[in-house]
């Protein structure tokens, strides 16, 4: 059980330090994150689409979740 631990960490590793690399070569940019854009459109769409209710809140997932999976 050991040795399968100790190898699933070694995908983790190297993507945080891949990750770390290209934050140093690559800063984020000052307008226009990714994230920030993506939040502000969720937003949006959270205030068109969703309502208490199952079959809207289930709607506003199918919308909101898709474009990053």
């Amino acid at each position: 059980m050991k040795n399968l631990v100790r190898e699933s960490a070694w995908p983790i590793s190297a993507g945080m330090l891949c990750g770390a690399a290209l934050d140093r070569v690559l800063p984020d940019p000052r307008r226009g994150h990714p994230v920030a854009v993506y939040g502000q459109a969720v937003a949006r769409l959270e205030q068109q689409v969703y309502r208490p209710s199952r079959a809207r809140g289930a709607a506003f997932a199918l919308l909101a979740v898709p474009p990053v999976a």
